[in-house]
């Protein structure tokens, strides 16, 4: 089918709320035949969510004994010898693998997984939403990742067996020759349980939901050369109050938007700055900003507003996405500690690399990624507890459609009138001629191209993200250098191989990168690995 005859696929939410490090609004998710119903959060970590992760039922008898309500907490658990579409015959069975997923592992994350295919469904039973068949499972047990995972990423993985990259979900509904949304596009915010109304996340495949989100208080960002992180954003700025005190964070700081982590990452000096200014102490033992009754009805009644300034690397364009105090009261419960405690959702960096914004801050922004046109948007999330979904179109580039179809990026750039759109044409052009000039330049922006549509009475006009081209040499010492690849043995502990190939990072749609499996565990003499059927 063409992607102008298709529409948009809002995916439910599951109507509860998981986590042992807040209240997140999750999803359903169909595994199996007959379909086995679970909770799972989207992840949009470009390595880490390419597969379906799933709680193998090992995830509560041997890691939560204890716990009488375990798998209802983790959003319940997939028993794969229940499926009989289940296979690992390509794969291994009862073959473990280290996931090792590359940014997570930085911020001291992971979990060993045992693959398999399977038919995967997505929404409940009475949703009527597609069915995918031999899609790929991860069945986890690891506390790391509390509830299981919808992939978002693109990404295809290599395994050995498979004769060509086993596609991703986001791939399967995507695929040119057999479609089933209009484009490689997600946007999703997290929810907000702190609201008088809870409000559930939203999630949108092919499209946006117009109705969940300021356009006039919007940022869109072409995707980072980084591979590994995508969705980077400057932040510029971090405050707390109206009345000119002197800023949390003053000084632009690179974070990638993470939806798989709850936390924001930050710099060590500016937690001392949260510290010093909110009175808040850190636990070294769980690495937590833990907070007693006294300091929390403090904070709770002083309840400050505070106000992230995102921008881009290279415009003067920027949103302000503002996280009222109730967004980061948070409790945190087992795993985490033993018994259940007020914490404010901050975590010490000690690498660039870490600098993080999570799923707390997704609570109140709302992300659009768009695969094709390679460029995000950020913008302030909206909550109105009787509003009707306005699901938006987004078309792949190359396609002819009618102008109320947006990129993903159409967003960001809130601007008036067709004057503003010859001045980002002449930039677009005048760095195009730059790099041309360049003889070290290996790489030139794709045309910028503008849309102009109307959203809810308002225009709202884009500039599609810089393509990146790099040559074979620069590509594979920058891949190396990302630890895409790497020659030599490596352990579990060591970051997984996996490979970007140069001919793919061209100009023009999204790179379609490759991951490989990850390292098969070697077994341990005197250990006998449980199995997870």
């Amino acid at each position: 089918m063409a992607a102008t005859d298709l529409r948009p696929l809002s995916i439910p939410p599951s109507g509860s709320w998981q986590g042992v490090d807040g209240q997140w609004s999750t999803f359903h998710v169909q595994v199996g035949t007959p379909g086995q119903t679970l909770h799972l959060l989207p992840g949009s970590s470009v390595q880490a969510g390419n597969a379906i992760w799933a709680i193998a039922p090992e995830g509560c008898a041997e890691e939560k004994p204890g716990m009488w309500n375990c798998e209802e907490e983790r959003g319940d658990v997939f028993s794969a010898n229940e499926s009989s579409t289940w296979s690992t015959s390509q794969i291994g069975n009862n073959t473990y693998y280290n996931l090792n997923p590359i940014i997570e592992s930085m911020l001291g994350l992971n979990a060993n997984a045992s693959y398999g295919v399977d038919t995967v469904t997505l929404g409940a039973p009475e949703d009527g939403l597609p069915t995918l068949p031999n899609q790929l499972v991860a069945r986890i047990a690891s506390n790391d990742f509390w509830v299981g995972v919808l992939g978002l990423s693109p990404q295809r993985l290599n395994i050995s067996g498979f004769s060509d990259p086993v596609p991703t979900l986001m791939g399967a509904l995507s695929d040119p020759d057999n479609r089933t949304i209009p484009s490689t596009t997600w946007a999703y915010t997290a929810g907000a349980y702190y609201k008088d109304a809870p409000t559930f996340g939203s999630l949108t495949l092919g499209g946006y939901d117009a109705s969940r989100f300021d356009p006039n208080e919007s940022v869109t960002v072409p995707f980072s050369i980084n591979p590994s992180q995508d969705l980077q954003v400057n932040l510029q700025s971090i405050t707390f109050d109206d009345n000119g005190s002197t800023p949390l964070l003053n000084e632009t700081i690179t974070a990638y938007i993470n939806s798989m982590i709850p936390y924001i990452w930050l710099p060590p000096e500016v937690c001392d700055v949260f510290e010093e200014r909110l009175g808040i102490e850190y636990d070294t033992t769980t690495e937590l900003y833990l907070l007693n009754e006294t300091t929390h009805d403090r904070l709770h009644e002083l309840a400050p507003d505070f106000t992230f300034t995102l921008g881009g690397a290279n415009s003067s364009q920027t949103a302000t996405i503002v996280l009222p105090y109730a967004a980061l009261d948070l409790n945190v419960s087992y795993p985490h500690i033993n018994d259940t405690q007020w914490y404010f959702p901050i975590k010490r960096a000690r690498y660039l690399s870490q600098y993080t914004l999570g799923r707390v801050f997704l609570q109140e922004a709302y992300v659009i990624a768009d695969y094709d046109r390679r460029n995000f948007t950020v913008a302030q999330a909206l909550f109105s507890s009787n509003s009707t979904p306005e699901l938006i179109t987004i078309l792949p580039p190359d396609t002819s459609g009618s102008s109320s179809s947006l990129t993903g990026g159409a967003i960001a750039g809130i601007v008036i009138g067709v004057i503003a759109g010859l001045v980002a044409l002449a930039l677009a052009f005048w760095f195009w001629r730059r790099r041309q000039r360049s003889k070290q330049a290996t790489s030139a922006p794709a045309a910028a191209t503008n849309e102009i549509a109307e959203v809810g009475g308002r225009e709202i006009q884009e500039k599609a993200g810089d393509e990146v081209q790099r040559d074979y040499k620069d590509a594979d010492a920058y891949k190396q250098k990302m630890s895409f690849t790497s020659d030599a043995p490596h352990s579990p502990s060591e970051l997984p191989s996996g490979q970007t190939p140069s001919s793919l990072l061209r100009e023009g749609s999204w790179p379609q990168q490759y991951s490989e499996l990850p390292a098969e565990i070697p077994p341990v003499p005197g250990v006998h690995h449980r199995s997870m059927e």
